[in-house]
């Protein structure tokens, strides 16, 4: 597997924010403003169940369980 390069500048604030309310449902729109708390913290939840569940697949996949 062929690694990609680093982006040259980090990604924003502002995109991590929107990224992860995106796991929570908020769709970007022009009508839409903002994502709310509620979403950001229903998309960091799965965020949280997405990563739980890379750790056990890995340990798994590496015969420690």
């Amino acid at each position: 597997m062929k690694k990609k390069a680093l982006p040259d500048k980090p990604p924003t604030v502002t995109w991590l924010l929107q990224t992860i309310a995106r796991l929570g449902g908020w769709g970007d729109s022009k009508h839409t403003g903002q994502p709310g708390w509620l979403v950001v913290w229903e998309g960091w939840a799965k965020l949280q169940d997405r990563v739980k569940t890379w750790q056990i697949a890995r340990q798994f996949s590496a015969g420690e369980m």
